[in-house]
């Protein structure tokens, strides 16, 4: 039987996801005891949207996700559309519409909103780097962006927008725009591996800026990176407990074994791919990874485990691989706000199919840290 859409209702979950957060462990703040291994995650509150009729949002697998001070902004990359939910979750009203035209959108990217009032975003259909009024969705300015790109997340530092994006052509895993203007500055070249071959296979790069440093770290690769503006740039491993990592060798397995397999299945089903990254209010930095284990023939996945990590602000020592428990196969929507991630993603309850926003509280008191390796 089809899962219809739930009518539209202010609801939470409380009571539910009450009994979830035990599961995940001690709740923030409780320090007594050994050390913990990894982060805790507690919710901290929910809100199920009401995407109804016109405003169904489509799928939500690696959809955009915005969380303002009054408003929830989702990118809905189905319907080529920004849509804007109150705290309550009822629908505010939408941004763009499916097109080619000045205000129409070809594919819903990553977005940002910044300070003028405007929601910067990638386009991915119409190849463009497009800002829109938040108010009426009338188009400020655009810029044109290579094609077959695909960043994860565009973070604004005050009119400058910078883009995790692997550029195989140009050997970049990292953009940077200023808002209002057209030229794409390329930055970070890539590791070996993704020139000789990984871009293709795992295009996927996370760019978090602060101070004079710009962080990258890719889908597939065992290191991430520190690119200071004087030049120098630090090599670092992120340690692991729980997620599968990246083999250091993972480019000649693919090459010597993956290749002559017969399963169908590619290179994310053996790696933890990292999808993003937020500073938070300490300094330190959280990390989300994603193992995924697709069918033959990719499409819906059979299996997500979803990972946090923190690395410290020195980029020193870590804490490590706390699971985020979701619903089976959800590839989730997810922003950060502060210490809070908040994590968007369909749920199946009876016969209805749902959009529930989970705001979950990131803790890392009592951890047992692990150091991060430079080489």
């Amino acid at each position: 039987m089809p899962h219809s859409r739930r009518q539209p209702a202010r609801l939470t979950f409380g009571l539910l996801l009450a009994g979830i957060a035990g599961a995940w462990g001690c709740a923030a703040g409780e320090t007594d005891g050994p050390p913990i291994p990894s982060p805790l995650l507690t919710v901290a509150d929910s809100v199920v949207l009401a995407d109804t009729g016109s405003f169904a949002l489509g799928d939500l697998a690696h959809a955009s996700l915005h969380v303002g001070d009054d408003a929830f902004w989702v990118g809905d990359r189905q319907n080529a559309r920004i849509v804007r939910f109150g705290r309550d979750g009822r629908v505010l009203g939408q941004i763009g519409r499916k097109g080619r035209g000045p205000g129409e959108i070809g594919g819903a990217g990553p977005f940002v909103p910044l300070a003028d009032g405007s929601i910067a975003m990638w386009d991915y259909g119409n190849g463009r780097l497009a800002a829109y009024d938040a108010g009426d969705g009338t188009l400020r300015w655009e810029a044109p962006v290579p094609g077959m790109l695909f960043p994860m997340q565009i973070q604004a530092v005050g009119d400058t927008l910078w883009i995790g994006v692997v550029s195989v052509r140009d050997g970049t895993g990292a953009m940077r725009l200023v808002a209002g203007q057209s030229r794409l500055d390329r930055l970070a070249p890539v590791p070996a591996e993704y020139r000789e071959g990984l871009g293709h296979s795992l295009p996927y790069s996370v760019a978090l800026r602060f101070g004079d440093t710009l962080f990258v770290g890719y889908g597939g690769h065992h290191r991430v990176f520190l690119h200071h503006d004087d030049g120098r740039v630090d090599s670092l491993v992120v340690p692991r407990r729980r997620r599968r990592g990246v083999p250091v060798d993972l480019l000649q397995q693919a090459r010597a074994g993956l290749a002559t397999r017969t399963d169908g299945k590619g290179l994310e089903n053996y790696v933890s791919t990292l999808m993003r990254g937020a500073r938070l209010s300490d300094g330190s930095v959280a990390l989300v990874y994603y193992d995924v284990e697709f069918d033959q023939g990719g499409g819906t996945p059979a299996s997500v485990d979803t990972w946090i990590t923190v690395v410290d602000p020195a980029f020193a020592r870590a804490c490590v691989d706390a699971r985020l428990r979701l619903s089976e196969r959800s590839l989730p929507s997810l922003a950060f706000r502060g210490d809070t991630l908040f994590a968007l993603e369909h749920v199946i309850t009876g016969s209805e199919t749902v959009p529930v926003l989970r705001a979950i509280v990131i803790s890392t008191a009592g951890c047992d840290w692990l150091p991060v390796a430079r080489e």
